[in-house]
């Protein structure tokens, strides 16, 4: 196998990188970006100005939200009205500057139109900066910044990278297409990629000096290629060394890399290395799980902020995908004073459900509300039943959308029905939200509802701290399985 090359610019995030099992995808993808405001030499206590002109439509209301972590933080400002051919002013606190911002705009190309979002992201940095839109037409020339330096430098630099790369990965997919790693055609490939290779990451260097002074050099970095090495065994010590290569390139003690997207989707591309090698959920839960400890245990070297963001990166993927092993892995980091997660109660408490919550532990009672807001009680299983389903899911979320698909399907066959007294409990914080959907189906079960949500009783008494979630309980109220999905409830009612 050939040298692995890797660099930023891969995967999106915690959840794509923990999707790719087998293959990931290399995307080069220029982003807009825009500056308004890094440290400056002079105390502005009313912040950076950003102007912004709308034009081509009815008119928008908008919204500008900071980058922060793995998130969006609070908006600067929300749903302001703007007519068409209107000028507005956004004043951006200094607190949050140098960073990257999401400005939307949901715009209306006609009064009686329904509104239509359209999103940009833009740094701001030193300038006051002024933005003309037509969010009809939201990228490239149509969209005109005034006094901007930070966007027009990065925007030349991603355009730049992806066509240095051009080159470079189509050597990388020749090298793929050979089995005898000795031709001669192999090793003058691997020799003039390894020439580019240097020769790029030579380049992505100095622009990252010459431009010093601007946020956005230090997220060039994020734009290296590493030679990640020659084996792709899935071998614990070649895995180890592969990780912490690509991960030197993170300055652990830049903590000002947390106002961009620029490090949650390197940590993607981490993931990614690991998950096309994961060809099972078991083996995906003990790389991801590896994986975590590598880059935690790396990030504790570094500032506290930095560390806690690594924390909370992994402990939002092994919660989401609910890898038990890596969720235990990270206690280790709990106990570490400088550790400044703020995921610590979240982790916490899914340690001492994983403590509790085990085969042959009593399934608590809990009450919810019906529809119609009658109260709704869980205590026991029907006699006519031999077990009972309870179902954790939250109707915006993807992941519970497919099973609860999947589950009605399951169902709808007697001869499922007749072993299963099925009770789904909705985490929606908004009970109207529930309700809207609830209407929209026909439950063949007490589909109820849990005042509070995740912070609910229903969801306190199991743990719940994502969703979706099943536990299967039997007439004793006794908990015999925790399926994961729909397939391990067929599993668990086909087993001898």
């Amino acid at each position: 196998m050939t040298s692995l090359w890797a660099g930023s610019g891969v995967g999106g995030g915690f959840g794509e990188g923990f999707l790719k099992y087998k293959q990931m995808k290399q995307v080069f993808k220029l982003v807009l970006i825009v500056a308004v405001i890094t440290l400056s030499h002079t105390t502005f206590a009313e912040g950076r100005k950003v102007t912004i002109s709308l034009r081509g439509v009815y008119n928008a209301t908008v919204a500008v939200s900071p980058f922060a972590g793995m998130r969006i933080g609070a908006p600067v400002v929300q749903d302001v009205l703007l007519a068409n051919k209107g000028t507005m002013q956004v004043d951006v606190p200094m607190t949050l500057i140098p960073g990257e911002f999401q400005f939307k705009f949901n715009y209306r190309k006609q009064a009686s139109d329904r509104p239509t979002p359209v999103e940009i992201n833009l740094f701001l940095n030193h300038e006051d900066i002024h933005i003309h839109i037509n969010p009809l037409y939201a990228t490239g020339d149509s969209l005109t910044i005034d006094n901007d330096v930070e966007n027009k430098v990065f925007g030349r630099f991603m355009a730049e990278v992806g066509q240095r790369r051009q080159q470079i990965g189509l050597l990388q997919q020749l090298l793929m297409g050979y089995t005898d790693r000795k031709a001669a055609v192999v090793k003058e490939a691997e020799a003039e990629m390894k020439k580019l290779s240097g020769n790029y990451n030579k380049w992505v260097k100095q622009l990252e000096e010459q431009n010093k002074a601007l946020y956005v050099s230090r997220l060039f970095r994020f734009q290296y290629l590493t030679d990640l090495g020659q084996d792709g065994s899935g071998n614990t010590d070649a895995l180890t060394a592969m990780a912490k290569k690509y991960l030197s390139v993170i300055d652990f003690n830049d903590t000002l890399v947390l106002r961009s997207r620029q490090l949650n989707e390197f940590v993607g591309g981490y993931m990614g290395l690991f998950g096309q090698l994961a060809t099972t959920e078991a083996l995906r839960d003990s790389l991801f799980t590896q994986a975590g400890r590598i880059a935690c245990g790396l990030a504790a070297k570094g500032a506290p902020k930095m560390y806690g963001w690594m924390v909370d990166y992994f402990y939002a993927g092994y919660e989401s995908y609910a890898i038990d092993p890596g969720m235990k892995m990270l206690e280790l980091h709990l106990n570490n004073p400088d550790c400044l997660t703020s995921k610590r109660q979240a982790i916490e408490k899914r340690l001492e459900g994983l403590k509790k919550m085990v085969i042959g532990a009593e399934a608590p009672a809990f009450e919810a509300q019906m529809a119609d807001s009658l109260l709704f009680r869980f205590d026991g299983v029907p006699k006519e039943k031999n077990y009972g389903l309870l179902v954790f899911y939250d109707t915006t979320c993807g992941h519970c959308s497919q099973l609860m698909q999947e589950l009605r399907n399951w169902y709808a066959k007697l001869e499922n029905a007749v072993w299963f007294n099925i009770v789904s409990v909705a985490l929606n914080e908004n009970r109207q939200v529930w309700k809207s959907a609830h209407r929209l189906e026909q439950f063949a079960w007490n589909d109820v509802w849990a005042p509070g949500g995740v912070n609910s009783e229903a969801a306190g008494k199991y743990f719940v701290l994502g969703t979706p979630m099943l536990y299967i309980v039997d007439p004793d109220l006794k908990i015999v399985a925790m399926p994961k999905d729909m397939a391990e409830v067929e599993k668990f009612l086909n087993q001898d």
